[in-house]
């Protein structure tokens, strides 16, 4: 029988029936009106091609692993809970990338130029709200350092592009015009922050952890518990990966990474210790053997 291809219109005894019309591509229809055709080609943009969404969130998360990969000496990489967000029940809630490490917190929110839906400006009008209560005004601050609206350019000419057009803003100013950073530099602040960035200190966690209480709290949505994934590097190079109960609890997030860092010096003492042992024994065989020779 021969091979069948989805599009291409087929006899009944198998063969493709080349002398049928091709079916239309009808992309979608409403209240049973049939919406205008289109080629199953992609729209024509010239030299220039859409970047949606996704494909941006992918290539951030790769290229901050291989930020943070370049300026690792030994195999001791950061400990960091990476959680992707997008298309989940907490997309609407926190954001589409979370990231929680004992030294760097961030929320992020990714959108395309050309996409400026009110969802985004009628979640800040909430938040703001809430952060002007005396309460919570101090989280002004903490907003700024960990919440974050990267906005990238609908179109990006072919060819190999140095710097993908983007501006990244803390979340609160993301309806101004103002240029921002770039991505690159967020990503390479944020490697900075994870790898090399002093620890953060038992109130600067709380204060992290009341900001994503006031997101929740100022969405009015409240979910069950919302597992994730810590990802690390064991003491022998090995990528290990450490269910977290809940991302949102980041106070259990530090204590899995905590976990993980003390199963990793533990092993690394065992292996100092081993090794220790061996150059001692090498060490007492030479002795013996030169004082043998000596004799």
């Amino acid at each position: 029988m021969a091979g069948f291809h989805p599009f291409e219109p087929f006899a009944f005894n198998g063969e493709i029936d080349r002398s049928r019309p091709f079916p239309d591509i009808c992309l979608g229809a409403h209240r049973g009106k049939k919406a205008p055709n289109h080629s199953i080609d992609a729209e024509d943009h010239g030299a220039r091609v859409p970047i949606y969404e996704n494909l941006v969130i992918g290539n951030f998360l790769f290229a901050l692993g291989l930020k943070i990969g370049a300026h690792q000496f030994d195999y001791l990489a950061p400990d960091l809970a990476v959680s992707l967000l997008q298309q989940t029940p907490l997309d609407i809630v926190l954001g589409d990338v979370q990231l929680t490490g004992p030294r760097a917190v961030a929320l992020l929110e990714f959108k395309r130029a050309a996409d400026k839906s009110w969802k985004e400006r009628s979640k800040l009008v909430k938040i703001e709200a809430l952060l002007k209560r005396p309460e919570f005004q101090k989280l002004r601050k903490t907003s700024r350092q960990i919440h974050f609206y990267v906005e990238t350019e609908d179109i990006l000419e072919e060819g190999f592009s140095q710097v993908l057009p983007s501006r990244v803003l803390p979340y609160l100013d993301l309806r101004t015009d103002d240029a921002g950073r770039k991505l690159e530099q967020l990503i390479d602040d944020l490697a900075f922050r994870a790898r090399s960035g002093p620890l953060l200190t038992e109130t600067q966690r709380k204060v992290c952890q009341r900001y994503l209480n006031l997101i929740c709290k100022s969405q009015g949505r409240s979910y069950h518990a919302s597992p994730g994934l810590l990802v690390g590097v064991r003491g022998d190079g090995g990528i290990a990966f450490v269910p977290v109960s809940d991302i949102r609890d980041l106070q259990s997030t530090f204590a899995a990474i905590r976990a993980q860092e003390i199963k990793r010096e533990q092993k690394i003492i065992h292996a100092r210790i081993e090794l220790t042992r061996g150059l001692r024994h090498v060490q007492s065989r030479s002795q013996t053997l030169r004082q043998s020779l000596a004799r």
